[in-house]
């Protein structure tokens, strides 16, 4: 078994490295029992950006397998879960810079099939959008 403990894990795609990492990362790793070489990961973390100090921008989990068989492309069976987050703080981190936008943002996604044919499918939701300038008055968001 291999775990991390408060790490921080950064990204490479063939020779470049990514300006996104997860910050705060825990992350466990082991053999799946009755598949040899294939592995079951699961992993918790703050995603963050290498050109902003370190902070993190809300929460992201996953858990998941990495299927390997004689003879066939390995696979991968992943979910992943962005908890409940600020969608300026999501801007910061997707575009370096604010959208000056106020609310939360909410996201699930799964990532299976062979790793040369990865299937995405998931779900997104936003709440509580708006500008900066346009605040919510007191009975309109409720607490009149």
């Amino acid at each position: 078994m291999i775990q991390v403990r408060s790490g921080r894990l950064n990204f490479k795609f063939g020779d470049t490295k990514s300006s996104f990492y997860l910050t705060d990362a825990n992350v466990d790793i082991w053999p799946q029992s009755g598949a040899p070489g294939s592995l079951d990961v699961r992993f918790s973390g703050s995603p963050a950006r290498t050109d902003r100090a370190a902070q993190g921008f809300g929460a992201l989990n996953g858990r998941g397998r990495w299927i390997t068989a004689p003879n066939q492309e390995s696979r991968l069976d992943l979910n992943l879960e962005l908890e409940k987050s600020d969608i300026d703080e999501m801007a910061r981190l997707l575009r370096g810079q604010t959208l000056g936008l106020h609310g939360l943002i909410a996201s699930k996604a799964s990532i299976k099939g062979p790793l040369s044919n990865l299937e995405v499918a998931g779900q997104f939701q936003m709440e509580d959008i708006h500008r900066w300038d346009l605040i919510p008055r007191r009975e309109q968001a409720g607490c009149g």
